[in-house]
């Protein structure tokens, strides 16, 4: 369900959305080169849908990933500032509590992929039954 992480946008090129997704997919690796977590430091985390696929606007999809976040808090894993979540991505302000911001986005990225599937199964299910 999402794809990339970016720790932060790309300028606009002044070309159509795809050059800036391609411009910002490669900013997004140079970011992460010698990057590091530290427990107890702030950070601005944002996720994009994979193709920015516009999965945010269903909002029974929209409150899956708001409870993924709340989930991440309960474990103890962060503390939660703020959170936006837009049609085709997500800003999340955490103060990290444990583990490493690439654990933390395997997990939250991982569990809503899953959930979200399990989802469309159940509703897929109800229709057709």
């Amino acid at each position: 369900m999402l794809a990339k992480t970016f720790a932060a946008k790309a300028a606009p090129t002044g070309g159509d959305v795809m050059d800036n997704v391609k411009l910002a997919e490669c900013h997004s690796r140079n970011l992460r080169k010698g990057r590091h977590s530290e427990t107890g430091f702030a950070y601005l985390l944002t996720a994009v849908t994979d193709k920015r696929r516009l999965l945010f606007t269903q909002y029974p999809l929209g409150r899956l990933l708001v409870a993924e976040l709340r989930s991440a808090e309960a474990s103890g894993l962060v503390q939660s500032l703020a959170w936006v979540v837009m049609p085709e991505h997500f800003h999340w302000l955490i103060t990290l509590q444990s583990g490493t911001l690439s654990a933390l986005m395997q997990r939250v990225k991982g569990r809503s992929g899953r959930t979200r599937r399990d989802l469309a199964k159940r509703i897929l299910r109800s229709r057709f039954a």
